[in-house]
C-alpha cells in the first residue's frame, strides 16, 4: 500500500542529507542558492520513502516550479511519479497557484519518462529552453581563442571585486531603464558569483557590459549571464569578453566549465554548438514544460 503525504516545510539540506537518491541531478548544487522550504509530495512503502517531488512557489504565490521528481527503480512504472504529481497540484491550488512549470535536461536516463508523464498530466509539449555545454575550461579556452586581437581603443575589462559601489547602483538603476533584461541581472545569486572569472567591459571609463560566472560546485564555474549594450554589441567584443571570463577560470585552477544560453539567445546558442567539437564539449538541452491550474470546485 503506497502512501502519500504532502508539506510544505520541506528543507534541501535534508534531502541531500536524507534521501539524496530522490533528487535531479543538479538539484543538490544549488543548496546555497535556494534558502527557501520546498513543497513537496513524499511517496512511501511501509514507510520507507519511494518517490519525491519537490517545487517552490513564487514571492506572489501564484507560481510555482518543480525542482525534482523521481521515483526509486523498483517501484517505477506504477502510478507512482502520477500520484505525487496529483497531489502536489491539488495542493498548491489550494494555496492560490495558478500556473507550474518545470525543466529538465535531454540527455537524463528519465528524459523520456518525464516527457510522458507531463503528457498523461495534460501539460504542455516540453520545449527546448536553453542549450548547455560543459567540459574542461582548457578546452572551452581554444573556442574563444581563434581571435588573439587586442581589443579595439577606449575598452578595457574589470573584475566583479573590482566593480566600485557607485557603478553598481548605476547598473541597478538601469534594469529599470530596460537597458538589460532581467535574467541577465549580473548580481543575481551572489553568493556563488566566482569573482575572478566575472568580467565587466568598460567604453571610456563607463560599463557597457559584462560575463558573470557561478561557482555552482568546487571544480564547476558556471557562466550565466553575458550581456553587452546593443551599440558595442559586436562579435569580436562578445568573443574577447568570454575569452576573459574563461582564460581566469583557467588561471585560478577551476578546472570544469559550463554555459548556459538561452535558445532564443542565437549569437551565443549557435557559436558554441558550432565550436562545441573542436573543444570536445558536451551538448545537452534544457526542456521546459508548464500547465495552467484550475480552481478546486
Amino acid at each position: 500500500m503506497y502512501n502519500y503525504q504532502f508539506s510544505d516545510k520541506i528543507g534541501l539540506p535534508w534531502v541531500i542529507k536524507k534521501m539524496p537518491q530522490f533528487l535531479f541531478p543538479d538539484l543538490s548544487k544549488k543548496k546555497d542558492r535556494i534558502q527557501k522550504p520546498f513543497s513537496g509530495v513524499l511517496g512511501s512503502m511501509d514507510r520507507s520513502p519511494i518517490g519525491l517531488v519537490l517545487s517552490t512557489r513564487d514571492q506572489e504565490g501564484t507560481s510555482a516550479r518543480i525542482h525534482s521528481l523521481l521515483v526509486h527503480p523498483h517501484y517505477r512504472n506504477q502510478q507512482i511519479a502520477f500520484n505525487m504529481l496529483t497531489l502536489l497540484e491539488k495542493e498548491l491550488v489550494k494555496k492560490g497557484v495558478t500556473q507550474i512549470d518545470g525543466y529538465f535536461r535531454s540527455h537524463w536516463k528519465s528524459a523520456e519518462h518525464i516527457t510522458s508523464l507531463l503528457k498523461k498530466m495534460q501539460w504542455s509539449a516540453p520545449k527546448e529552453a536553453l542549450t548547455i555545454v560543459r567540459g574542461l575550461a582548457v578546452n572551452a579556452l581554444r573556442v574563444f581563442s581563434q581571435d588573439k586581437s587586442d581589443l579595439p581603443d577606449g575598452y578595457s575589462f574589470i573584475s566583479y571585486d573590482r566593480l566600485q559601489s557607485n557603478e553598481k547602483e548605476w547598473i541597478l538603476a538601469q534594469e529599470q531603464e530596460q537597458w538589460y533584461p532581467s535574467h541577465l541581472n549580473p548580481f543575481q545569486n551572489p553568493s556563488t558569483i566566482y569573482a575572478p572569472s566575472s568580467i565587466f567591459l568598460k567604453y571610456e571609463n563607463k560599463i557597457v557590459g559584462w560575463v558573470i560566472t557561478h561557482l555552482v560546485a568546487p571544480e564547476l564555474n558556471e557562466f550565466t549571464s553575458l550581456f553587452i549594450d546593443p551599440s558595442h554589441r559586436t562579435f569580436r567584443i562578445a568573443h574577447r569578453l568570454m575569452h576573459e571570463g574563461i582564460d581566469q577560470q583557467v588561471r585560478t585552477g577551476i578546472k570544469n566549465f559550463m554555459i548556459t544560453a538561452r535558445t532564443d539567445n542565437k549569437i551565443m546558442s549557435r557559436y558554441v554548438q558550432r565550436h562545441r567539437q573542436t573543444a570536445n564539449l558536451l551538448l545537452t538541452r534544457s526542456m521546459h514544460a508548464k500547465k495552467q491550474l484550475s480552481a478546486l470546485p
